[in-house]
């Protein structure tokens, strides 16, 4: 496969918001989206979304190493995975988003190349199925228990709640007591801080919070101090400490992790985290996929990767608030709050008129 021309272009904007109480969200998403031509002018797309405050580089520098990327740089004498690798070995030093933008749009060119899907040309099976997770957000524990409410009603057998281990513990307990109280016992309870507990009385708060039997709680603190948590009351997934850790730190994060969250933004693409799934995996340690908040193309390649990994955890990629931000599209992978191996050959991202022009 020859590639005989690139476009970029930035995207994004105001989401509208819809995402209160959420810490860490911004008021604006932005990303870069790259279009790959071969000689047979089929496209592939791609998207860096740097999330800002979390990713190692901003909108700007993705443009920039994006714009200046040269196609033939690209070329693949086979189609398959392991040639998209072998291509991206030619640019070792870009930055994750930048990577992942380039892996999803040869991926996405291969596969259409081969007449398949991606999530079938990374293994996944016709009919695999997986569950996702539904993400919660409302300014107070009211709101939340209503959300919560909905996303069961909607099929939702996994709930995932933001809180801000800066504000008073009392609120932290009782929106996970809203939420808790809100559904059945069956429906899984996630919580997630972004590493805003205090280490010095993150004890504290996990003990508290325990009383409401959540299933995992994704970062309370971050770094290093994670390691300490590995006996927990509330089992620990370990989610953007692992992709800023060097070799050494995540071998010990994944001695204690419960769970291992994998973000293709932040770690430089589908493959990249299929290869740290196998080996967390190897260790007994189960991976949830999910999204800095991507527009549809980085969700529609985080979709494939998920179908693509053994049936475990419910993932963390069903539709978010932000997307408003972005064109609007249609994943095909996405089935209410599961995904399915789609039909459609490539990433099967449906644009509505206009939007990906």
């Amino acid at each position: 496969m020859r590639l005989v021309r690139s476009r970029v272009r930035l995207v994004g904007g105001a989401h509208g918001g819809g995402i209160d109480g959420l810490h860490g969200v911004p008021a604006c998403r932005e990303g870069v989206w790259l279009a790959l031509v071969d000689e047979r002018g089929r496209t592939g797309w791609g998207e860096a979304s740097p999330l800002p405050g979390m990713s190692p580089e901003t909108c700007a520098s993705a443009y920039e190493a994006l714009a200046a990327l040269e196609p033939g740089s690209l070329a693949m004498a086979e189609l398959s995975p392991r040639a998209v690798e072998r291509a991206l070995e030619a640019i070792p030093s870009a930055l994750p988003s930048v990577r992942f933008a380039l892996e999803t749009a040869l991926l996405d060119l291969v596969a259409r190349s081969r007449d398949t899907s991606v999530a079938a040309l990374l293994g996944a099976a016709p009919d695999a199925r997986r569950e996702l997770c539904a993400l919660l957000a409302g300014p107070r524990p009211d709101a939340l228990a209503e959300a919560a409410t909905r996303a069961v009603r909607d099929g939702a057998r996994a709930l995932k709640l933001k809180l801000d281990g800066r504000a008073p513990l009392a609120d932290a307990v009782a929106r996970v007591r809203a939420v808790r109280e809100a559904v059945p016992a069956t429906v899984a309870v996630r919580l997630d801080a972004n590493g805003t507990f205090d280490p010095a009385t993150v004890s504290e708060a996990l003990a508290a919070l325990s009383a409401w039997s959540p299933d995992l709680f994704e970062e309370p603190v971050s770094g290093r101090a994670l390691l300490a948590l590995g006996r927990s009351s509330i089992p620990i997934a370990v989610d953007e400490t692992f992709a800023a850790a060097d070799a050494a730190l995540r071998e010990s994060l994944l001695g204690v992790a419960a769970a291992l969250v994998l973000k293709p933004t932040l770690l430089g693409g589908v493959l990249a985290c299929r290869a740290l799934a196998r080996t967390a995996l190897a260790r007994g340690v189960p991976t949830i996929v999910t999204h800095t908040l991507d527009g549809p193309i980085a969700l529609a390649a985080a979709a494939a990767l998920a179908l693509a990994l053994p049936r475990g955890l419910a993932h963390g990629l069903a539709p978010h608030p932000a997307l408003a931000a972005y064109p609007a599209a249609h994943v095909d992978a996405l089935d209410g709050l599961a995904l399915r191996t789609p039909a459609t050959p490539g990433l099967g991202v449906r644009w509505s008129l206009g939007a990906a022009a």
